[in-house]
């Protein structure tokens, strides 16, 4: 059984950069926030540095993908608090060798075969699937 090829495609990429980017600017919005932190919070506290790390990180890509899906959101802003306005997508198909390989578009005889397993799989499980044109 051979190994699979490491997933090096745009959607990989693209899931990278949008995580990194978003905790960069959390990182960022940390380290601002603890500049103002009084002496003795922060004397008192051994983790608030990371804790406050921890939540505006979240914060900020939490928000940053809520804002992304209103209509009023601008791309440009999108890609600043994201890097990239592109979501990343992922396809899996079933190697002959039983390893699933991630592909960011099929090709026509994959996407079929693909359908086909599916199909097969409700079939001996008996699921409902929809008929194909």
């Amino acid at each position: 059984m051979s190994s699979p090829e490491p997933p090096t495609l745009p959607g990989v990429g693209t899931s990278i950069v949008r995580t990194g980017v978003p905790a960069a600017w959390g990182a960022l919005l940390a380290w601002l926030l603890s500049l103002g932190l009084p002496a003795d919070v922060a004397a008192a506290a051994d983790r608030v540095d990371e804790l406050l790390v921890l939540v505006c990180v979240t914060g900020v890509y939490a928000g940053a993908r809520w804002l992304e899906r209103q209509r009023w959101m601008p791309r440009w802003l999108s890609r600043v608090l994201l890097g990239s306005t592109q979501q990343p997508v992922y396809l899996h198909t079933l190697q002959s060798d039983g390893v699933y390989r991630i592909a960011n578009k099929l090709t026509a005889a994959e996407a079929d075969e693909l359908r086909d397993k599916l199909h097969r799989s409700l079939d001996e499980h008996g699921g409902r699937r929809r008929s194909t044109p």
